[in-house]
């Protein structure tokens, strides 16, 4: 009996064939498309955030036919699960619209946002008093000029999701020993090197994780911060076997060509030479050859950064201790990932076994701090300016404040000036 005889046949191998193609794609990839309407990914390990995550507007689908994929995708080509969809984008300029199809959308009160470029912070502040812009963002205002925005209600500030560190090479002695990477982290002063050398412009990072992400639970006491310690450091190096500095080698400080970042190293090594007698070289390359640097292994500690791209606190963390070595900047970071033994960080004191014996991955900022294969130093500060009558613009740890709940009251009116209010 041929198959054009036996009814069902073919649909049966057809459907056997795609069922087949499905199960090696879901193998392949870690995805797998269920059916029109349902995609099925396969994590490597369970996430909670990840639901949050492809959630985010930034994740949209886009069907492209193969000719089509070099070529620019316009404002109506894109498919977006926002409050808001993209009618029109310029050189200097974007247009959003209120999305039509968005499923919370009678909770959506403006009907279009126009983002309009400036020059400079300079250029966006003028804008501002002129009353041409309702509120700005995103603008790189200098160390004076947030002096003098500070004490008005217009100006909002907040603790931003990047982080810059300092890493150790685990496969170097004595940064092996967590006595001594203790040390070095308690001998620097963060609030001092966040207001004199960096003007005031960011946070001091006593952990790794900014307060916004740590969720409902405490990941760490007031206590358990990094806390500038003089005492305990040096008794950390002499329990490490190097009392006063005595026999500890130059550590060869690795950092990229940026005039803040030398500052920032020049004024860490002042700190260590100070407090713990030991001396620092810092080296200072242009950014292939410290990423080459890296890679090789040709350091102690290496200035590195992070901009967080979640405020799931696994995910973070995971990003900075990745067992493999990789960065959450840049690539290949040349460590040799390991265990330093545990601690009793909840009473204050971390382990006094130094070597490291296996492979571990870090899985909480608890543990992070309990083993300290890095320095947490500062974050970044997000800025912005908005007038009196926009209402549900709320800045975030993110620097990605909602446009779902914005209000602008068109009843409001401009108090009478009385010259002291440079924004008006």
């Amino acid at each position: 009996m041929s198959a054009a005889e036996r009814p069902g046949t073919n649909g049966k191998r057809a459907r056997q064939n795609q069922e087949s193609s499905a199960a090696v794609n879901s193998r392949r990839f870690g995805v797998e498309a269920v059916s029109d309407r349902q995609l099925r990914v396969h994590l490597q390990s369970p996430d909670l955030n990840f639901p949050a995550l492809v959630a985010h507007p930034v994740f949209r689908p886009v069907k492209l036919a193969d000719e089509d994929t070099l070529q620019r995708i316009g404002p109506l080509g894109l498919v977006s699960n926002g409050a808001f969809m993209l009618a029109k984008s310029e050189v200097d300029r974007v247009l959003l619209k209120r999305a039509g199809n968005y499923w919370d959308k009678n909770e959506v009160n403006l009907e279009s946002v126009e983002f309009v470029g400036a020059k400079n912070s300079e250029a966006a502040l003028t804008a501002y008093r002129a009353g041409e812009v309702d509120a700005v963002t995103n603008s790189a205002f200098e160390p004076l000029a947030l002096k003098l925005l500070a004490p008005y209600k217009d100006f909002r500030r907040e603790t931003y999701g990047a982080l810059t560190y300092y890493s150790f090479n685990l496969s170097h002695e004595p940064f092996d020993d967590v006595r001594v990477r203790e040390a070095l982290a308690i001998a620097i002063d963060r609030d001092r090197l966040s207001q004199d050398e960096l003007g005031g412009a960011t946070e001091p990072a006593k952990k790794f994780l900014p307060e916004a992400m740590s969720g409902s639970k405490v990941v760490v006491t007031k206590a358990e911060l990094l806390e500038k310690d003089i005492e305990r450091a040096r008794k950390l190096l002499a329990e490490a076997g190097f009392p006063d500095g005595d026999g500890f080698p130059t550590v060869n400080l690795l950092i990229n060509r940026n005039e803040q970042q030398r500052l920032v190293a020049q004024s860490i090594a002042s700190m260590w030479r100070r407090v713990l007698n030991i001396k620092t070289e810092i080296t200072i390359k242009p950014w292939d050859e410290y990423e080459a640097a890296i890679r090789e292994g040709d350091y102690d500690i290496v200035r590195r950064g992070m901009v967080m791209q979640t405020t799931d606190e696994l995910t973070n963390i995971r990003a900075l201790f990745a067992p493999d070595g990789q960065s959450a900047e840049s690539g290949a970071t040349g460590q040799v990932a390991g265990s330093p033994n545990r601690s009793t960080v909840a009473e204050g004191e971390r382990s006094a076994d130094k070597r490291i014996p296996t492979q571990h991955v870090i899985q909480s900022e608890t543990e992070a701090l309990n083993e300290l294969r890095a320095i947490p130093l500062y974050f970044a500060s997000s800025y912005a300016l908005v007038k009196p009558y926009v209402s549900g613009f709320d800045s975030n740890v993110m620097d990605m404040p909602s446009l779902k709940h914005v209000r602008i009251d068109t009843n409001w009116r401009e108090p009478k000036p009385d010259g002291s209010n440079p924004l008006k």
